[in-house]
């Protein structure tokens, strides 16, 4: 997984911050949205994927894509869950002990159900002050998710 999706600071999209200013039924309305078009976008520079969603080949151009920091980091993180569909469950009751870039990758998966993924934006909407409550400008800069 390392190997796949280095420590890479992608760049922050003007879109991706608006995500985490609406509420969450907006939220979780744009990440559906998001996900077609990112599906349909890494088909384009050589994924495939099933009918849920779950990605099942992807090229080396695919990964340069992935691993190129002018690459949107929220193309990343739908990506990610669906290449590593295998590892994400949806069970609720360690949902809230997820780390932000993980609820960002279920916040994306098209395949879990609404109630689950608007649960992760919730959780996201809730967990990000404290994130900026608790750490620089300087400490944020250098997350690996910033």
């Amino acid at each position: 997984m390392k190997e796949n999706y280095p420590e890479i600071c992608h760049d922050v999209m003007k879109g991706e911050v608006d995500l985490f200013c609406c509420p969450v039924s907006k939220m979780f309305a744009s990440t559906n949205e998001m996900a077609l078009q990112y599906e349909q976008k890494l088909t384009a520079v050589g994924c495939d994927f099933d009918e849920y969603s779950r990605m099942v080949s992807m090229t080396d151009g695919a990964r340069r894509f992935l691993q190129d920091k002018l690459t949107p980091a929220t193309i990343v993180y739908f990506a990610f869950g669906a290449e590593y569909h295998q590892y994400l469950i949806d069970d609720v009751a360690v949902l809230s002990k997820l780390s932000i870039p993980l609820l960002m990758v279920i916040a994306f998966q098209p395949r879990f159900a609404d109630s689950f993924r608007k649960k992760a934006c919730a959780l996201l909407r809730r967990k990000l002050p404290t994130v900026l409550g608790n750490f620089t400008a300087v400490q944020r800069k250098a997350m690996v998710w910033n």
